[in-house]
């Protein structure tokens, strides 16, 4: 059985069955004056962002310059507008304001020590599955020595140190438009374009250690991307590559088999009123949330007593989407019973019953005055979370449990079944009375 660790990006989606590809990103949003911030958005809807204040985007004289890389790890985003290195958290409350402002946590003087010789940055990529410290990849771009990729050690936001760079071709009018990593094959892909007159997008595949010495190389079809790439994101579980222009992002299909150029087209659309200079997937892929079944009643041991039961009890997520990945992922209930301290005093809890396999056999028990349903299957993978207190008002009670789930292969499309169990006990003269709620079961996977 697949055990979840308790650790803890909150970016805030309504909860909703959820298979999309999530993008974070940075580049210009339409804002007056025009400023640059870090984009949120589910592939093909509108996306949120925060303005990131005082930055001055380089693309405006060199067209390949920007950046953006997931740091699973600590849950930043990583992004440059081509000269210096940032590091922000983006914020979930940020909903498309232009006077939302992102929360820079440290700036790297990246040009001042290496662009003499590297000139600036035209793309970022993040890996640290199964290593003691993550590699930070920096594609650059010098008008005169050509594109190099670099290779950086990371020990903690903003504290890194070069470790080696390569380039794949000296000619200064080509330039790696985008990069990114997949984790679970430690590949890297990446492509190469002419800046100078435009004939196409070539995307390669390379080991992570050995970047400059490719695998394969794949032409990258025209039907979507019709200029130069200037950002690529990878989704782990699901094999997906999306590439963007900056204007439209298509998604492509990899075998995922290291060292073949395997891709089939997938949709493509209008990143909207952005335009991206570098994309990230800060999730190995996107999930699905669903409930099923009834919510059943019973009290014990007076069945005439009348309990205050909250009919409209649902179980929903927060801090979406349900993606391996996603540290801050909550498992809830809303519309709960909650504890009432004035006579007839009362206390509230509830309990979260879980089958960790995602098994799924709903049973019909005898309990009390009358019959429950318990939709997760009793088994060896099945855990229960009692003592948990709900917390608003009356029949508007709130509930939440963390359940993170890390970017690791292990955890791509991990099942988990589970239902709520709502009480409230009642101290009377003769016997303490308790009333259960069984809620609707629901379904996850990740």
């Amino acid at each position: 059985m697949r055990r979840i660790p308790a650790l803890f990006l909150g970016f805030l989606l309504a909860p909703a069955a959820f298979s999309q590809t999530l993008l974070v990103g940075f580049g210009d949003v339409p804002c007056t004056p025009n400023k640059t911030g870090i984009i949120t958005q589910v592939l093909c809807r509108r996306p949120n962002w925060c303005v990131t204040k005082g930055i001055a985007p380089k693309w405006i004289s060199v067209p390949s310059a920007g950046g953006t890389a997931w740091d699973t790890r600590d849950q930043v985003a990583w992004y440059s507008e081509g000269v210096n290195l940032y590091v922000s958290k983006p914020r979930p409350n940020c909903t498309s304001h232009c006077d939302c402002p992102c929360r820079i946590l440290c700036t790297y003087p990246w040009q001042r020590m290496f662009g003499k010789k590297f000139g600036y940055i035209t793309g970022l990529a993040y890996l640290d599955y199964g290593m003691k410290a993550a590699n930070l990849y920096i594609a650059t771009w010098h008008p005169v020595n050509g594109p190099f990729i670099m290779t950086f050690r990371v020990y903690a936001p903003c504290k890194i140190r070069f470790a080696s760079a390569c380039q794949l071709t000296t000619n200064p009018h080509y330039a790696h438009g985008g990069i990114t990593v997949d984790r679970a094959t430690r590949t890297l892909f990446y492509s190469l374009t002419n800046f100078q007159s435009f004939g196409g997008n070539m995307l390669y595949l390379a080991p992570y250690d050995k970047p400059c010495r490719p695998t394969c190389k794949w032409e990258i079809p025209k039907t979507c991307l019709s200029k130069p790439v200037l950002g690529a994101a990878f989704s782990g579980c699901k094999k997906i590559l999306t590439l963007t222009d900056g204007n439209v992002s298509q998604n492509f299909f990899w075998n995922g088999m290291p060292g073949r150029c395997a891709f089939k087209n997938g949709p493509c659309c209008k990143a909207g009123p952005v335009k991206y200079h570098g994309i990230a997937s800060p999730f190995c892929g996107g999930g699905i949330f669903k409930t099923e079944g009834k919510t059943t009643y019973t009290k014990t041991p007076n069945c005439r007593f009348k309990c205050p039961f909250c009919y409209a009890a649902t179980p929903v997520y927060f801090n979406g989407p349900p993606a391996a990945g996603n540290l801050n992922f909550r498992l809830g209930v809303i519309g709960a019973p909650v504890s009432h301290p004035s006579p007839p005093a009362y206390s509230a809890f509830a309990i979260l019953l879980l089958n960790l396999q995602g098994h799924w056999n709903p049973t019909t028990l005898p309990l009390g005055c009358n019959q429950v349903v318990i939709y997760p299957q009793i088994d060896s993978a099945f855990l229960a979370l009692g003592a948990l207190t709900p917390v608003g008002t009356q029949c508007h009670g709130k509930v939440e449990v963390p359940f993170p789930v890390p970017c690791a292969p292990e955890f791509c499309n991990l099942k988990v079944s589970g239902q709520w169990v709502l009480g409230t006990v009642h101290p009377t003269a003769a016997r303490t009375q308790i009333c259960l709620e069984f809620t609707k079961g629901f379904k996850v996977t990740f």
